[in-house]
């Protein structure tokens, strides 16, 4: 449920009237683990974002660049990255792959 006047991030800018209040949005944002950057999925667009677990598991030695990092997904990205990753292990664990 979106508030008439509330922004769909859900922090009503009118609630801070000092000149740093884009700061107090993005601190209230990252509190909730939620705040404004890209997108890492494919629609790669800046809008409302929180990290979420890989549903990946390479295996991974330590080097390099961990393959099963979580990720910083929008709503509609991580329901499909969701989607995806769980019809994969359905596969995997009903032995088709």
């Amino acid at each position: 449920m979106i508030r008439k006047g509330v922004p769909p991030w859900g922090v009503d800018p009118r609630k801070y009237e000092r000149p740093l209040a884009k700061f107090a949005i993005y601190n209230e944002l990252f509190k909730k683990g939620t705040f404004l950057a890209e997108c890492q999925g494919p629609c790669q667009c800046l809008c409302k974002v929180s990290w979420r677990p890989a549903k990946t598991a390479y295996c991974w030695d330590g080097t390099g660049e961990d393959p099963n990092h979580p990720l910083l997904l929008c709503d509609e990205c991580a329901a499909e990255y969701d989607e995806y990753w769980d019809s994969m292990w359905d596969d995997y664990y009903s032995g088709l792959v």
